[in-house]
Protein backbone atom coordinates (compact mmCIF):
# COMPACT_ATOMS: atom_id res chain seq x y z
CA UNK A 1 0.00 0.00 0.00
CA UNK A 2 2.68 2.19 0.95
CA UNK A 3 4.44 1.60 -2.32
CA UNK A 4 1.08 2.69 -4.55
CA UNK A 5 0.75 5.60 -2.35
CA UNK A 6 4.64 6.76 -3.21
CA UNK A 7 4.13 6.13 -6.84
CA UNK A 8 0.57 8.11 -6.86
CA UNK A 9 1.53 10.89 -5.13
CA UNK A 10 5.05 11.20 -7.71
CA UNK A 11 2.43 11.42 -10.58
CA UNK A 12 0.42 14.23 -8.80
CA UNK A 13 3.68 16.20 -8.12
CA UNK A 14 4.78 15.20 -12.10
CA UNK A 15 1.46 16.87 -12.76
CA UNK A 16 1.82 20.24 -11.34
CA UNK A 17 5.03 20.61 -11.94
CA UNK A 18 4.42 20.28 -15.61
CA UNK A 19 1.78 22.49 -15.25
CA UNK A 20 3.76 25.30 -13.75
CA UNK A 21 6.05 25.06 -15.94
CA UNK A 22 3.55 25.77 -18.83
CA UNK A 23 2.14 28.57 -17.27
CA UNK A 24 5.63 29.88 -16.52
CA UNK A 25 6.67 29.62 -20.42
CA UNK A 26 3.32 30.73 -21.86
CA UNK A 27 3.90 34.01 -19.85
CA UNK A 28 7.67 34.61 -20.87
CA UNK A 29 6.60 34.22 -25.08
CA UNK A 30 6.10 37.14 -27.01
CA UNK A 31 2.45 38.35 -27.52
CA UNK A 32 2.60 38.16 -30.94
CA UNK A 33 2.93 34.64 -31.80
CA UNK A 34 1.84 34.61 -35.20
CA UNK A 35 4.20 33.91 -37.41
CA UNK A 36 3.06 35.36 -40.65
CA UNK A 37 2.81 38.84 -38.82
CA UNK A 38 4.64 41.27 -40.94
CA UNK A 39 7.07 44.15 -39.41
CA UNK A 40 5.43 47.67 -39.84
CA UNK A 41 7.80 49.85 -41.76
CA UNK A 42 8.72 53.57 -42.06
CA UNK A 43 9.44 55.81 -45.43
CA UNK A 44 12.56 57.82 -45.08
CA UNK A 45 15.09 59.68 -46.84
CA UNK A 46 18.43 58.65 -47.74
CA UNK A 47 21.61 59.86 -49.60
CA UNK A 48 21.64 58.74 -53.10
CA UNK A 49 25.56 59.82 -53.92
CA UNK A 50 27.81 60.61 -51.23
CA UNK A 51 27.49 64.34 -50.28
CA UNK A 52 30.76 66.21 -49.06
CA UNK A 53 31.03 68.52 -46.01
CA UNK A 54 29.35 71.60 -46.81
CA UNK A 55 27.76 70.86 -50.11
CA UNK A 56 24.33 72.00 -50.55
CA UNK A 57 21.49 69.19 -51.03
CA UNK A 58 19.53 68.79 -54.36
CA UNK A 59 17.22 66.84 -55.20
CA UNK A 60 19.40 64.35 -57.26
CA UNK A 61 21.33 63.75 -54.35
CA UNK A 62 18.51 61.68 -52.00
CA UNK A 63 16.20 58.77 -52.58
CA UNK A 64 13.53 56.82 -49.94
CA UNK A 65 14.13 53.35 -48.92
CA UNK A 66 12.04 51.97 -46.17
CA UNK A 67 13.56 50.59 -42.41
CA UNK A 68 11.95 49.06 -40.18
CA UNK A 69 9.55 51.71 -37.68
CA UNK A 70 11.28 49.84 -34.28
CA UNK A 71 14.45 50.65 -35.92
CA UNK A 72 14.24 54.24 -37.29
CA UNK A 73 16.31 56.76 -35.69
CA UNK A 74 14.09 59.80 -33.68
CA UNK A 75 16.55 62.49 -36.17
CA UNK A 76 15.84 60.52 -39.64
CA UNK A 77 14.35 63.10 -42.21
CA UNK A 78 11.09 61.53 -43.69
CA UNK A 79 10.35 64.38 -46.03
CA UNK A 80 13.21 65.44 -48.82
CA UNK A 81 11.60 69.10 -48.91
CA UNK A 82 12.99 68.65 -45.22
CA UNK A 83 16.67 69.00 -46.83
CA UNK A 84 16.68 69.86 -49.92
CA UNK A 85 18.15 73.47 -50.28
CA UNK A 86 20.49 73.00 -46.47
CA UNK A 87 23.79 72.09 -47.05
CA UNK A 88 25.69 69.15 -44.97
CA UNK A 89 27.65 69.37 -42.09
CA UNK A 90 28.90 66.35 -41.94
CA UNK A 91 29.97 63.77 -44.96
CA UNK A 92 26.78 61.50 -45.91
CA UNK A 93 27.69 58.46 -47.47
CA UNK A 94 25.27 56.91 -50.28
CA UNK A 95 22.66 54.84 -49.32
CA UNK A 96 23.26 56.27 -45.36
CA UNK A 97 19.65 57.57 -43.66
CA UNK A 98 19.60 61.72 -43.93
CA UNK A 99 19.66 63.01 -40.31
CA UNK A 100 18.57 66.57 -38.92
CA UNK A 101 21.76 67.04 -37.03
CA UNK A 102 23.96 66.56 -39.91
CA UNK A 103 22.43 69.44 -41.76
CA UNK A 104 22.06 72.74 -41.29
CA UNK A 105 20.75 76.37 -43.24
CA UNK A 106 22.12 78.90 -45.28
CA UNK A 107 22.55 81.07 -42.64
CA UNK A 108 24.23 78.29 -40.40
CA UNK A 109 26.46 77.95 -43.18
CA UNK A 110 27.33 81.33 -43.20
CA UNK A 111 28.61 81.49 -39.91
CA UNK A 112 30.88 78.41 -41.16
CA UNK A 113 32.23 80.42 -43.67
CA UNK A 114 33.21 83.22 -41.47
CA UNK A 115 35.33 80.29 -39.35
CA UNK A 116 37.27 79.58 -43.09
CA UNK A 117 38.44 83.15 -43.46
CA UNK A 118 42.44 83.45 -42.23
CA UNK A 119 42.68 85.92 -39.00
CA UNK A 120 43.59 89.13 -39.95
CA UNK A 121 41.82 88.67 -43.25
CA UNK A 122 38.15 89.35 -45.32
CA UNK A 123 35.69 87.66 -46.98
CA UNK A 124 34.67 89.99 -50.28
CA UNK A 125 32.05 88.76 -52.76
CA UNK A 126 32.38 89.98 -56.22
CA UNK A 127 30.06 89.75 -58.92
CA UNK A 128 31.49 87.93 -62.12
CA UNK A 129 30.01 86.67 -65.39
CA UNK A 130 30.49 83.34 -66.72
CA UNK A 131 33.70 84.15 -68.97
CA UNK A 132 35.04 86.49 -66.51
CA UNK A 133 34.90 83.45 -64.00
CA UNK A 134 37.50 81.62 -65.89
CA UNK A 135 34.39 79.81 -67.69
CA UNK A 136 32.61 78.69 -64.47
CA UNK A 137 35.66 76.61 -63.44
CA UNK A 138 37.14 78.25 -60.74
CA UNK A 139 36.55 76.27 -56.82
CA UNK A 140 37.01 76.96 -53.57
CA UNK A 141 40.51 76.50 -52.41
CA UNK A 142 42.05 78.03 -55.99
CA UNK A 143 43.80 80.79 -56.17
CA UNK A 144 43.55 83.55 -58.63
CA UNK A 145 44.06 86.87 -60.03
CA UNK A 146 42.59 89.72 -59.96
CA UNK A 147 41.88 91.83 -63.11
CA UNK A 148 40.03 94.88 -63.71
CA UNK A 149 38.28 96.53 -66.92
CA UNK A 150 37.77 99.95 -67.15
CA UNK A 151 35.90 101.97 -69.96
CA UNK A 152 37.82 105.49 -70.03
CA UNK A 153 36.27 106.34 -73.74
CA UNK A 154 33.24 104.07 -75.04
CA UNK A 155 33.26 106.03 -78.41
CA UNK A 156 36.80 105.10 -79.25
CA UNK A 157 36.63 102.26 -77.50
CA UNK A 158 39.38 102.66 -75.10
CA UNK A 159 39.64 100.37 -72.46
CA UNK A 160 42.38 99.82 -69.82
CA UNK A 161 42.70 96.71 -67.98
CA UNK A 162 45.15 96.78 -64.98
CA UNK A 163 46.19 93.96 -62.51
CA UNK A 164 44.73 94.72 -59.28
CA UNK A 165 45.44 91.56 -56.52
CA UNK A 166 47.75 88.55 -57.17
CA UNK A 167 47.38 85.01 -55.83
CA UNK A 168 44.54 85.44 -53.64
CA UNK A 169 42.44 82.33 -52.07
CA UNK A 170 38.70 81.60 -53.10
CA UNK A 171 36.57 81.23 -50.42
CA UNK A 172 33.45 80.18 -52.16
CA UNK A 173 31.68 80.75 -55.81
CA UNK A 174 28.11 80.83 -55.62
CA UNK A 175 26.81 79.53 -52.70
CA UNK A 176 29.57 76.41 -53.20
CA UNK A 177 32.26 76.02 -50.16
CA UNK A 178 33.55 72.99 -51.54
CA UNK A 179 35.76 71.73 -54.87
CA UNK A 180 33.05 70.34 -57.52
CA UNK A 181 33.17 66.35 -57.83
CA UNK A 182 32.11 63.95 -60.27
CA UNK A 183 28.56 63.50 -60.61
CA UNK A 184 27.63 67.12 -58.97
CA UNK A 185 25.33 69.43 -61.43
CA UNK A 186 27.11 72.46 -62.35
CA UNK A 187 25.50 75.60 -61.89
CA UNK A 188 26.53 78.88 -63.25
CA UNK A 189 26.99 81.72 -60.34
CA UNK A 190 27.27 85.14 -60.31
CA UNK A 191 29.42 86.01 -57.43
CA UNK A 192 32.83 84.74 -55.78
CA UNK A 193 33.67 85.22 -52.55
CA UNK A 194 37.80 85.86 -52.16
CA UNK A 195 39.57 86.07 -49.02
CA UNK A 196 41.59 89.37 -48.62
CA UNK A 197 43.27 92.07 -46.47
CA UNK A 198 41.62 94.61 -45.29
CA UNK A 199 43.52 96.81 -47.84
CA UNK A 200 42.78 94.99 -51.23
CA UNK A 201 39.30 94.27 -50.12
CA UNK A 202 38.85 98.33 -50.72
CA UNK A 203 41.09 98.16 -54.22
CA UNK A 204 38.36 95.08 -55.15
CA UNK A 205 35.52 96.85 -54.29
CA UNK A 206 36.60 99.92 -55.88
CA UNK A 207 37.52 98.56 -59.07
CA UNK A 208 34.33 96.54 -59.28
CA UNK A 209 32.63 99.69 -59.07
CA UNK A 210 34.31 101.26 -61.75
CA UNK A 211 34.52 98.31 -64.14
CA UNK A 212 33.92 94.80 -64.64
CA UNK A 213 36.27 92.52 -62.68
CA UNK A 214 38.08 89.04 -64.27
CA UNK A 215 39.55 86.46 -62.76
CA UNK A 216 42.89 84.28 -63.78
CA UNK A 217 43.43 80.84 -62.60
CA UNK A 218 46.74 79.64 -60.82
CA UNK A 219 47.46 76.00 -61.71
CA UNK A 220 46.55 73.94 -58.76
CA UNK A 221 49.78 71.60 -59.78
CA UNK A 222 52.23 74.25 -59.48
CA UNK A 223 50.62 75.59 -56.23
CA UNK A 224 51.22 72.38 -54.90
CA UNK A 225 55.04 71.74 -55.94
CA UNK A 226 55.61 75.42 -54.27
CA UNK A 227 54.76 75.10 -51.19
CA UNK A 228 55.86 71.55 -51.17
CA UNK A 229 59.53 73.03 -52.21
CA UNK A 230 58.79 75.82 -49.27
CA UNK A 231 58.29 73.53 -46.48
CA UNK A 232 60.84 71.25 -47.40
CA UNK A 233 63.56 74.03 -47.84
CA UNK A 234 64.37 73.66 -51.48
CA UNK A 235 64.95 76.86 -53.38
CA UNK A 236 64.89 78.87 -50.29
CA UNK A 237 68.62 80.60 -50.60
CA UNK A 238 68.25 81.18 -54.10
CA UNK A 239 65.07 83.47 -53.61
CA UNK A 240 66.57 84.66 -50.74
CA UNK A 241 69.81 86.17 -53.02
CA UNK A 242 67.42 87.35 -55.56
CA UNK A 243 65.88 89.53 -52.91
CA UNK A 244 69.47 90.90 -51.74
CA UNK A 245 70.39 91.12 -55.66
CA UNK A 246 67.64 93.21 -56.24
CA UNK A 247 68.39 95.19 -53.76
CA UNK A 248 71.54 95.58 -54.28
CA UNK A 249 70.47 96.94 -57.31
CA UNK A 250 68.42 99.76 -55.75
CA UNK A 251 71.24 100.59 -54.20
CA UNK A 252 73.72 100.88 -57.07
CA UNK A 253 71.35 102.83 -59.01
CA UNK A 254 70.13 106.31 -56.59
CA UNK A 255 70.84 106.87 -53.17
CA UNK A 256 67.68 107.63 -52.29
CA UNK A 257 65.41 105.00 -51.35
CA UNK A 258 62.01 104.63 -49.32
CA UNK A 259 60.93 102.37 -47.11
CA UNK A 260 57.18 100.84 -46.72
CA UNK A 261 55.76 101.19 -43.31
CA UNK A 262 52.23 99.93 -43.29
CA UNK A 263 51.95 96.09 -43.15
CA UNK A 264 50.81 96.26 -46.72
CA UNK A 265 51.43 99.44 -49.24
CA UNK A 266 49.65 99.72 -51.86
CA UNK A 267 51.38 101.60 -55.68
CA UNK A 268 49.36 102.88 -58.18
CA UNK A 269 49.76 103.67 -61.57
CA UNK A 270 49.16 107.65 -60.76
CA UNK A 271 49.92 110.37 -58.21
CA UNK A 272 46.05 110.28 -56.68
CA UNK A 273 44.35 107.36 -54.92
CA UNK A 274 41.61 106.82 -57.44
CA UNK A 275 44.52 105.45 -59.54
CA UNK A 276 44.40 101.88 -60.86
CA UNK A 277 46.84 100.04 -58.21
CA UNK A 278 49.95 98.50 -60.06
CA UNK A 279 50.82 96.46 -57.22
CA UNK A 280 50.47 95.61 -53.44
CA UNK A 281 53.94 95.76 -51.19
CA UNK A 282 54.44 94.44 -47.47
CA UNK A 283 56.00 96.30 -44.95
CA UNK A 284 59.84 97.16 -44.98
CA UNK A 285 60.19 96.82 -48.68
CA UNK A 286 62.33 98.94 -50.38
CA UNK A 287 61.71 100.95 -53.11
CA UNK A 288 63.65 102.91 -55.78
CA UNK A 289 63.33 106.99 -55.78
CA UNK A 290 62.87 108.06 -59.31
CA UNK A 291 63.56 111.09 -58.60
CA UNK A 292 59.91 112.94 -59.59
CA UNK A 293 57.35 113.55 -56.95
CA UNK A 294 53.82 115.34 -57.33
CA UNK A 295 51.05 116.78 -54.94
CA UNK A 296 47.26 115.96 -55.90
CA UNK A 297 44.23 118.36 -55.09
CA UNK A 298 44.39 116.82 -50.98
CA UNK A 299 48.11 118.48 -50.77
CA UNK A 300 49.25 114.73 -50.59
CA UNK A 301 53.03 114.66 -51.87
CA UNK A 302 53.24 111.60 -54.17
CA UNK A 303 57.00 109.89 -54.75
CA UNK A 304 57.64 107.78 -58.50
CA UNK A 305 58.83 104.67 -57.48
CA UNK A 306 60.06 101.33 -58.42
CA UNK A 307 59.88 97.92 -56.35
CA UNK A 308 62.49 95.07 -56.66
CA UNK A 309 60.31 93.50 -59.30
CA UNK A 310 60.82 96.10 -62.10
CA UNK A 311 57.56 97.51 -61.31
CA UNK A 312 56.79 101.75 -61.21
CA UNK A 313 54.36 103.35 -60.03
CA UNK A 314 53.28 106.14 -57.11
CA UNK A 315 53.47 105.97 -53.34
CA UNK A 316 51.83 108.20 -50.93
CA UNK A 317 54.68 109.94 -48.56
CA UNK A 318 52.70 109.33 -45.54
CA UNK A 319 53.18 105.44 -46.36
CA UNK A 320 57.17 105.34 -46.36
CA UNK A 321 60.49 106.74 -44.90
CA UNK A 322 63.80 107.30 -45.64
CA UNK A 323 65.78 103.96 -45.26
CA UNK A 324 68.08 106.03 -43.18
CA UNK A 325 65.57 107.56 -40.97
Amino acid sequence: MKARRIVLLALISGIITTGIFYIVMNQAAPTSSNPNEQTEMVEVVAANTDIAIDQKITDENLNTKEVPKDQIHTESVKEKEEVIGKFASAEIKAGEVIMNHRIRTKEEVTDVVSRKITENKRGVSVKVEFDESVSNLTVPGDYVDVMSNVVLDQSIPLIETDLILEKVRVLAVGERMIEKKDGDVEKTYMTVTLELSKEDSVELVHASELGSIHLALYSKVDSVEKESEQESGEQQEPEEKDNEESEAKIGDETDTRFVTTPERSIIRKAPQLTAPVVTVVDQGTALLFLNDQKTDDDERVWFKVKTNKKKDGWVSSRIVKHEDE
